[in-house]
């Protein structure tokens, strides 16, 4: 029964496929880009471990018992649908219901895979599988939801659920595979393959920031500090934070005018503070408060280098406010593969210099440095960031991220100090761990914590408490009445 031909079993939805011609024609581009992935990696997706699962494994099949506002799964029910599959379906179906009821996907797959994997390890292929599998059952499901409204035209409830099957179907394929599976393997716990290679290759083979700004005599590097207790980041609400911030620092540069003014990797900002750079996760507005680049403090209209043989891969161009102005991404091949350099906050004339494909030696100039003006309304620096897989997202890459989601995207966006060493931060910051031990050996039970996690208060802003992550808590009890 278990090995029985099913509708339902991911591993046979290429029966959808003579289903087609029920969709509209952008529906069919769609569901055709599934199918087609999914066919590609059949070969694949066979050699997987086989398991009998549950196979519909949603909220409503499933008992739970509360213990303290903890709800706690004590049953599964209703194992109608049961098959022999892919044992990881099981995980990819769970997923594919809850993008259906919360927007914020990354965080979803992160939170289930690694929870599925505490208890049943997952290998490299099934990590690798788990994004085309989501999507297959998608396709399955608005596949059966067509032929049902067919059947029983009348049914509002079927429109209801095909919708809500092919946005997420729609909204998975603009996250992209590549995100989804390097999320889905460091979720996993599993190495980070192109990380590794490239890491390797970085510190053995070594560029110097003179590759960078040929124009420049200075060799030594001064970190300046922009977190989120730094003197030099005025109140975000200030009405003069742009003169102020530009002001602190062009005093800093002029304290060491002999050094480059760096800083920024993996910082938590008060920056980005602001609606620009919020998201909404459960229920919860988060920032993307967390640099993935090193900023490089020189005056506009410095020249900009390759340091290394490469290809214009994207350029762009944008007026927006808080933006990169111009961006320039560049591709550089290495033994293992290649990556990426994002140039940003370059001066307009450096929009024009290149095309996308031109080649570009070690030593030719990529851009210029742009002024307030013209840079994204920024005091003039270059945003140096590594990527070692663009994810889809084109120059839309983002320069900062949320904090949740460093663990995966710092292996995305590495550390460019790995490429250039004298970028490498020598500020060590007290650890959360460190804070709390100091607490527990000098401070009363009076001053006890009440959370297994505590916050950790960095600042004060208006009503609200911000923590080490730039993360914003309305105080209830100093600043509410």
């Amino acid at each position: 029964y278990a090995s029985r031909s099913f509708k339902w079993n991911n591993d046979q939805g290429i029966w959808t496929e003579s289903h087609l011609d029920m969709f509209s024609d952008d529906e069919q581009d769609l569901v055709k880009f599934f199918l087609k992935e999914f066919q590609s990696r059949k070969n694949e997706i066979d050699k997987l471990p086989k398991s009998i699962i549950h196979n519909d494994l949603n909220e409503f099949n499933l008992l739970f018992q509360s213990e303290n506002y903890q709800p706690k799964v004590i049953l599964a029910i209703d194992y109608g649908d049961a098959c022999l599959t892919s044992r990881v379906n099981n995980l990819a179906i769970a997923i594919s219901y809850m993008l259906q009821r919360e927007t914020d996907y990354i965080k979803v797959i992160d939170l289930m895979v690694s929870e599925y994997n505490n208890i049943i390890p997952l290998s490299i292929s099934e990590c690798k599988a788990l994004y085309i599998l989501i999507g297959i059952r998608l396709v399955i499901s608005v596949t059966q939801s067509r032929i049902a409204q067919k059947e029983n035209p009348d049914n509002q409830y079927l429109s209801i659920h095909y919708r809500s099957s092919m946005g997420t179907l729609l909204k998975l394929r603009e996250l992209g595979e590549s995100l989804v599976t390097s999320v889905t393997i460091n979720a996993a716990k599993l190495e980070a393959e192109e990380f590794n290679k490239w890491s390797e290759w970085a510190q053995k083979t070594p560029c110097d920031l003179s590759s960078l700004f040929p124009e420049s005599p200075k060799s030594s590097c001064t970190e300046i500090n922009l977190g989120l207790e730094s003197e030099h980041t005025p109140h975000e609400d200030h009405p003069y934070y742009e003169d102020e911030f530009a002001t602190a620092v062009s005093r800093f540069q002029n304290r060491y005018q002999y050094n480059f003014i760096i800083g920024g990797y993996g910082e938590v900002r008060n920056l980005y503070g602001t609606k620009a750079f919020a998201q909404t996760s459960f229920g919860t507005e988060r920032h993307r408060t967390k640099h993935m680049g090193v900023d490089i403090w020189e005056p506009a209209g410095t020249k900009i280098s390759s340091p290394l043989d490469g290809e214009i891969a994207l350029i762009h161009k944008t007026d927006a406010h808080k933006d990169y102005g111009t961006v320039i991404i560049v591709e550089y091949t290495y033994p293992q593969g290649s990556f990426y350099l994002l140039f940003g906050h370059l001066s307009s004339e450096s929009f024009t210099k290149h095309q996308v494909g031109d080649k570009i030696k070690k030593g030719a100039t990529i851009g210029w440095l742009g002024s307030y003006n013209e840079n994204g309304h920024w005091a003039p620096h270059l945003h140096l960031q590594v990527i070692l897989d663009l994810l889809g997202k084109g120059v839309n890459f983002d320069g900062v991220t949320r904090p949740d989601q460093w663990h995966f995207m710092s292996r995305i966006c590495p550390d460019p100090a790995e490429l250039f060493p004298q970028l490498r931060s020598q500020s060590a910051e007290l650890e959360k761990q460190e804070v709390l031990e100091k607490r527990k050996k000098h401070l009363g039970y009076g001053l006890s914590l009440s959370f297994n996690d505590p916050l950790w208060i960095k600042r004060g802003k208006d009503c609200y408490l911000v923590d080490n992550q730039g993360q914003t808590y309305l105080d209830t009890v100093n600043n509410v009445a």
